[in-house]
Order: structure tokens, then C-alpha cells, then sequence
């Protein structure tokens, strides 16, 4: 004899033997994990099905790490360990106790207070105008600072704007680390790159990064350019929009083993204020004009102790010379007085805690004839980068030197100083060990690590 089994379905619901199964809820929409320090926050598109809960897993771990109740579709979890990698999913759970499937699969790798988790990566800006791309180390202007035979961050741009392939190589970054900056040209105009238009060649940029690459991601360096007093180069609500674009192409993109990407925007620091602390800039900076903690990861700037600008407030000579004057015949800024408005707007934009230096330097002026001032600056500002004035602030995550002897008619160079300052003097070092700057910047450079 034969037994058949038999069940009547009546309003989305089975009855088995008399008794009524209901069908599973609809399960929950996209699940967006970000990692914090020593937890992770997920959110997710609620279910179809009303009135349900949500009970989180860890994938492949039939544990519950969490509930919510019926509506909340929002859940920090804690107690995680920082540099591990979670992955999550989130299922609904109807009233009957019917589970859903579950939702996509949530990642996210907790680590220390910061955007990024990392420590400061110090290197150098190796570019001129015609330092784009794979050129050997050797030929840049910036060779010079290959401190200790080591390259540790190298500042790059792109040559005609975003490309769909990644350029920069060993060759020019032999250990791996760089920051490179785009601006709009070759196929995309500023508004495309602003409207989502050039998202495909964002995410084909971004997957064509070889493995284990750390990059810091730039768009438009330095856009509140002297170049427009008081304004910015491009249209400032493209240029935070193309950061959300930029946000939008690395959440999509599938990353090699090992590569990061620090989404960064960069400002000219001196262009921050106007008035008593910048007597030669009409600048009128807007922090509208910086995107916001979720589309970018470091808030940077360039910082100079430029000539004639803001070179001492106080009247102070502290680093020799004369506390008047103009451009190279006067003394070297206070950088506490210097960075006070860089400092400012960098905490009120909530960047104090990922924040990061890509050009800095002071040109050597005319009376220094052994560097001794510009040398005693370069300490003194490092010493304030280092423990910064801001609220709840940390070390900078990425400081670069400027390596440049040419450029705007400024001795810029560490210890190849092939171009003199403005009337000034002429100290052709023969190698990097003949610079007194050598043994300001070395032991930070040389102290990183090899990887990672």
C-alpha cells in the first residue's frame, strides 16, 4: 500500500495534518555594513512583509548575534576585534516565527579610532608637471627622496584625466604606495564625472589596481587654487558630488587580494582664510566645499611656509633672519600661528581624527645660507602635525614631503638644491646625505614598514 501525502495551501499559508504553517516573510533588501572601532553598524532595506523582526548572523556561522524589534532596520554590533573581517546577514522573522531568506552578505572589518584604521605613511611628493605615470625613480625630479634606498609613499597624477586603467607601477612606486590625483579631461567633462556618467570607468580603474596596492584616491588636487582668488577651480557642488560618485565606484568594485583605497580630498592650506593670518590671500574658504566623513576617508592639504604669507604675526625671528620684511627676506612662519586656520577647518568638517599632510615644505629663504632656520622649521612643524590642536585628533594618516627644484621659482629641494632661492644662494649637494633636511625627515621614512 501506498501512502500519499497530501496538503491544502489556503492564503499563503499550508496546512499539514490539520494544523497551519505560515509561509516565510519576504526577505529583507540590501544590508550596508561600516566598520567602526571594535564593532560595525549595519542597516538594511526593510522586508515587503509587515510587522516582522530581524534576527543578524554571522555567515556560516548558524549563531544569532543579534535581534531587533519589528521596524528597526538598524544594528550596531560589538565586542568585535579590530582587523578582523565580519560578514553578515540579516533575515526577517514573521509573526508565526517563519524565516525569511537571507540578505545579501554584509562585510566589514572593524579597526582603531580613525576613517581608516591606519598609521601615518610618511613619503614625498615625486611630480612636476611632467612626472606623470611609469617613470623610472631615478629620473624624477623628486629622486632625491628616496630616503635609506626607500620610496615609501610616492604622489603621482594622472596625465588626461580619469582613465579605466591604473598607471602607476613599481617602476615609479617600487614599494606599492601612492597617492594619485585625477582631474576631469580626456573623456569625461567635470559635470559627467559629477552625475555618475563616468562610474564605469571609476569601478574599471579601481579593479584594475594589482594586488596588494595601497592608494589614496584624489580628485582635482589642490581645486581652491591661487589661480581664482577666494574660489574654487571647478564647480564646488560637482566636486563634492563626484566624491559621492567616487564613494558609490569603490563600494561596487571587486578589489584585488590586498589593495586599499583611501578615498582623500585635498585643499591648498594657505587658501583656507583670508585677513590678519594671510595678509597676500583673498581667499574666501566655504567648508561646503568638503564631502562629506561618508563619501571620503582623509581630509588633506599642502601646507608651505610660503614667502610673504603669514611669515610671522607675532613679529617673531625664532628661526633667524629678519621678523619684517617681504618674500625671501624675511624669516620662516610660526607654524602654530601658520596652520591655525588649517587646523580649524579640518576639525569643523569632522576630519580631526583622518586627516593627512600631502605637500609640505618651506622655501629656503635668502639669509639661510646653511638652512639652519628652514631646518629648525621643518622640525618645529612636523613636532605640531604630530600632536595637532584639534579635539579628538590623531597623528596625520599621510604625510608627504614636497620634493621640488623647480617649479614656482622656489628652492623646494631636499638635498638637491639645483635651483637657488629668489636671489639667493646656491648649494649644490651631490646626494640626499649632503642636505641638513636628510636628518629631519629620514628616521620617519625609513621607520615604516616594507608592506602593508
Amino acid at each position: 500500500m501506498s501512502l500519499v501525502a497530501c496538503r491544502t495551501v489556503i492564503s499563503g499559508s499550508e496546512v499539514r495534518k490539520g494544523r497551519t504553517v505560515a509561509s516565510p516573510p519576504a526577505a529583507p533588501g540590501t544590508l550596508t555594513a561600516t566598520a567602526g572601532d571594535g564593532q560595525a553598524s549595519l542597516s538594511w532595506v526593510a522586508s515587503a512583509t509587515s510587522g516582522v523582526t530581524y534576527l543578524i548572523k554571522r555567515v556560516n556561522q548558524d549563531t544569532v548575534v543579534a535581534t531587533t524589534a519589528a521596524g528597526v532596520t538598524t544594528k550596531v554590533i560589538t565586542g568585535l576585534t579590530n582587523g578582523v573581517t565580519y560578514n553578515f546577514q540579516v533575515y526577517a522573522v514573521g509573526a508565526s516565527g517563519a524565516v525569511s531568506s537571507p540578505s545579501n552578505v554584509g562585510t566589514a572589518v572593524p579597526a582603531p579610532a580613525g576613517s581608516t584604521g591606519i598609521s601615518t605613511y610618511w613619503g614625498y611628493n615625486s611630480a612636476t608637471a611632467t612626472d606623470k605615470g611609469d617613470r623610472s625613480i631615478d629620473s624624477m625630479t623628486g629622486k632625491k627622496a628616496k630616503l635609506g634606498n626607500r620610496a615609501p609613499v610616492v604622489r603621482v597624477y594622472g596625465s588626461s584625466g580619469l582613465q579605466r586603467s591604473f598607471t602607476p607601477t613599481t617602476t615609479t612606486c617600487p614599494e606599492k604606495r601612492v597617492v594619485y590625483s585625477y582631474k576631469a579631461g580626456g573623456s569625461w567633462s567635470e559635470t559627467e564625472l559629477a552625475n555618475g556618467a563616468a562610474i564605469g570607468d571609476m569601478i574599471a580603474w579601481l579593479q584594475d589596481i594589482p594586488a596588494g596596492w595601497i592608494v589614496f584616491w584624489v580628485y582635482h588636487h589642490e581645486p581652491n587654487s591661487p589661480s581664482v582668488p577666494g574660489g574654487m577651480e571647478v564647480d564646488p557642488t560637482n566636486f563634492v558630488n563626484t566624491y559621492h560618485q567616487m564613494r558609490l565606484a569603490l563600494n561596487a568594485a571587486t578589489l584585488a587580494t590586498g589593495v586599499k583605497v583611501y578615498i582623500t580630498c585635498n585643499f591648498m592650506d594657505y587658501q583656507t582664510a583670508g585677513g590678519t593670518h594671510y595678509p597676500t590671500t583673498t581667499s574666501t574658504w566655504s567648508d561646503t566645499w568638503v564631502p562629506s566623513r561618508s563619501d571620503c576617508d582623509l581630509l588633506t592639504f599642502d601646507a608651505y611656509g610660503n614667502p610673504g604669507q603669514n611669515t610671522s604675526a607675532s613679529g617673531s625671528n625664532k628661526y633667524g633672519g629678519p621678523a619684517t620684511g617681504s618674500a625671501y627676506d624675511t624669516t620662516y612662519p610660526l607654524p602654530s600661528v601658520r596652520y591655525a586656520n588649517m587646523f580649524q577647518v579640518i576639525e569643523r568638517c569632522g576630519y580631526a581624527d583622518a586627516w593627512g599632510i600631502l605637500e609640505v615644505n618651506s622655501p629656503l629663504r635668502n639669509w639661510d645660507t646653511n638652512e639652519a632656520g628652514r631646518v629648525a622649521w621643518h622640525q618645529d612643524t612636523i613636532a605640531l602635525f604630530l600632536t595637532p590642536p584639534m579635539t579628538g585628533s590623531v597623528p596625520p594618516k599621510v604625510f608627504l614631503m614636497w620634493e621640488g627644484v623647480s617649479g614656482v621659482n622656489w628652492n623646494q629641494g631636499y638635498g638637491q638644491n639645483t635651483h637657488p632661492a629668489k636671489n639667493g644662494h646656491y648649494s649644490p649637494y651631490t646626494d640626499g646625505s649632503g642636505s641638513p633636511l636628510w636628518a629631519v625627515w629620514s628616521p620617519y621614512m625609513t621607520a615604516m614598514p616594507t608592506t602593508g
